[in-house]
């Protein structure tokens, strides 16, 4: 939703900035939901690591200053790993100190250089090793105790820059650290590859949604985002974001309220201008509010003011989507995941990952990876965008599966983003939809997954009648009831009791159905837990908290002061 900000916002953000203790690491910058510093800003041993400048005759040697992404080394400065490969690693060790400003779920990324001969292979000189020190849990699939040990810490960048992401290599995920504000943390670097190469380093909210692959970081992302932005950009908006990629229409008339987030939320100009590719489809007015006109598909786009930014959202009217955005899978395991449309899906991804600039789900061979039941309205046809990794040469197979049934299937060979899609389904009533990689052989042959789409057979069995049964809006067949207090809320800040330890997706609904805000909180105990709902308008909604074993939702009111 919109945020109010304002030069005092800014201007107390700037001074609790100045405030940081002194024994943190000078030179660390802290942004909005984000931390950013230069790999020299610490101290390090000349043995093991070296400065490269314009003015070394090595630096060029290793990085062209017009590499590919057209971004020099931040101020023209790197550093190089020149000891021997997995040495005396405790030597080699650089200590970065930093106090958290903002609480929230935090990824790691830094802009690496690996620099290759020619008889040298593709990941020769890709990683370091990390860990980190202090008061966090993990929010990723990796255990606390896995992220406070040295792990391999990868990526790509192969004679120019890229980005390292990844812990470990052969499980390709994300070190994610659940960070509290006010608390210091120490975050330790190791050389590991020689010749491995340092621009800068970042901790940022996920829900900053950053282009983080195997292309370079600064290339994708704004300026705000690289060490000396902070300083200079926070009063500057750098990115706009929709809560999630796609939205569905499912009648002719029905309306929602577009909902997104501005960054940094101390831009001082957070004016939209709003438009539709298709006003025969779907109309949209300047309070971001959207009409479905006739079926069909429209692109919706906000665009700022303050530097002209946009953000596009694809509609379509008539069908569902899914769109797994704010969905995270830490293993294979079973967990829950409540979706877009209130709708319990049981989950098997192995890992979640970007499909463009959107995230999508990706599971391996002979796994049932997305699974619903006792969706209403039938089911009339049925797409989904697709893109097979890593092994271009072999052929994956991926079926539909409707109330446990194969009702469609394709074959695909290569690594290009393709539609699976099965017209004249035709099933009426409650049903179950399962999407299953059927590929064979003998390693993953994994498949990303997003926007999965569906079109009623029976629109208007599919509505939830909130006016009737505004309960149905979040699904109460799969939560546990609990109470709120304070309720109604004039703060913004309410309080529930009962909920067992664990890490949640949270997700606010309004009176309509329309999911308003959602995001991570790990829980650590049952004596009660609170939520920052702040910037809520007043009226009536509901709380709904899905983990891997366990949901619970509730009733509350905000009320105006």
């Amino acid at each position: 939703m919109k945020k109010t900000s304002t030069l005092l916002l800014l201007l107390l953000s700037l001074c609790s900035i100045s405030l940081i203790a002194s024994d943190l690491t000078p030179g660390i910058e802290y942004g909005d939901n984000f931390i950013v510093f230069e790999a020299e800003v610490a101290s390090y041993s000349t043995e093991y690591w070296t400065l490269r400048t314009p003015a070394d005759a090595e630096y060029e040697k290793y990085v062209n200053s017009s590499s590919q992404s057209g971004i020099n080394p931040i101020n023209d400065t790197y550093l190089e790993y020149i000891g021997p490969w997995k040495g005396d690693e405790e030597a080699s060790k650089i200590v970065y100190k930093f106090t958290c400003q903002s609480t929230g779920d935090y990824q790691l990324a830094m802009r690496l250089h690996q620099p290759l001969k020619d008889d040298e292979e593709g990941d020769a000189k890709n990683d370091v090793f990390v860990k980190m020190e202090g008061d966090y849990t993990s929010a990723s699939k990796f255990t606390t105790e896995d992220l406070a040990t040295k792990h391999k810490f990868w990526g790509r960048g192969v004679n120019k820059w890229g980005t390292a992401q990844y812990l470990e290599h052969n499980d390709s995920h994300f070190p994610i650290y659940h960070l509290t504000e006010g608390k210091e943390y120490t975050f330790s670097m190791y050389g590991r590859s020689t010749n491995a190469c340092i621009d800068y380093i970042i901790f940022y909210k996920t829900e900053l949604q950053l282009g983080v692959n195997n292309t370079d970081f600064a290339q994708q992302n704004p300026e705000l985002y690289r060490p000396g932005g902070p300083a200079t950009l926070l009063d500057k908006v750098a990115k706009i974001l929709f809560d999630k990629s796609s939205t569905y229409l499912t009648r002719i008339g029905e309306t929602k309220e577009m909902n997104y987030k501005i960054f940094p939320s101390t831009a001082v100009d957070q004016t939209i201008t709003w438009t539709s590719s298709n006003t025969d489809i779907v109309k949209v007015d300047q309070e971001g509010v959207i009409t479905a006109i006739a079926e069909g598909k429209a692109v919706i786009t906000a665009t700022t003011n303050e530097g002209n930014k946009t953000a596009e959202n694809h509609m379509e009217v008539g069908k569902f989507i899914e769109t797994f955005d704010d969905y995270i899978s830490y293993d294979n395991n079973l967990n829950t995941y409540m979706g877009d449309n209130g709708i319990k899906w049981d989950m098997k991804a192995t890992n979640t990952i970007r499909m463009g600039t959107a995230n999508s789900i990706q599971f391996n061979k002979g796994k049932t990876g997305v699974k619903a039941d006792k969706i209403p309205g039938g089911i009339a046809s049925f797409s989904v965008q697709c893109e097979n990794l890593y092994s271009e040469d072999v052929e994956r197979t991926i079926e539909l599966l409707i109330n446990d049934n194969v009702v469609g299937s394709i074959n695909n060979l290569g690594t290009s983003t393709y539609d699976f899609t099965v017209e004249d389904i035709d099933i009426a009533g409650d049903f179950s939809l399962a999407l299953r990689n059927a590929t064979e052989g003998d390693k993953s042959n994994t498949i990303m997954f997003d926007n999965l789409t569906w079109k009623p057979l029976n629109p208007e069995e599919a509505i939830i009648d909130n006016e009737d049964d505004a309960d149905n809006a979040v699904d109460s067949r799969y939560a546990m009831e609990l109470s709120v207090y304070p309720n109604p809320s004039t703060s913004g800040i309410i309080r529930l009791n009962g909920i067992d330890a664990g890490n949640y997706l949270v997700s606010i609904y309004n009176l309509q159905g329309t999911k308003v805000r959602n995001f991570r909180q790990i829980i650590t105990s049952d004596n009660g837990t609170s939520f920052n709902l702040e910037g809520l308008n007043a009226g009536i909604y509901f709380i709904v908290l899905v983990g891997n074993n366990a949901a619970y939702k509730a009733q509350f009111i905000i009320k105006g002061n």
